[in-house]
């Protein structure tokens, strides 16, 4: 952020503050955003989405939220998986459709007791 402000004070143009957000801060947070996948507490996804909006406001612009860019990388990334054959993960992803309509069916955790 401290770089982003830096360059809005030396009046760069909207779009390469934007540039500079995707390819340096949000580069970053997104990716490690996927590897977070649903473990990431509330609290610290709301202070993640407050920085967004920050980051909105110096670049002029409005941002995608957290949730929003989390879901479509993911998405992204299981189609990815789906599409490759040879992804280790391919035959455990492909085993959870359904045989009707060949969409993905959530995995059932055993309960321990």
């Amino acid at each position: 952020m401290y770089f982003l402000r830096r360059l809005r004070s030396f009046n760069i143009c909207s779009k390469l503050l934007q540039m500079f957000y995707q390819s340096v801060v949000a580069s970053v947070l997104f990716y490690t955003v996927v590897c977070w996948g649903g473990s990431i507490s509330k609290k610290d996804t709301s202070r993640l989405d407050k920085l967004i909006r920050r980051a909105g406001s110096v670049v002029g612009t409005k941002l995608d939220s957290l949730v929003t860019v989390a879901e479509s990388r993911t998405l992204d990334k299981l189609l990815d998986i789906m599409d490759n054959a040879s992804h280790p993960l391919h035959t455990v992803i492909s085993n959870q459709r359904s045989l009707f309509s060949e969409r993905l069916l959530l995995s059932q955790v055993e309960k321990q007791g």
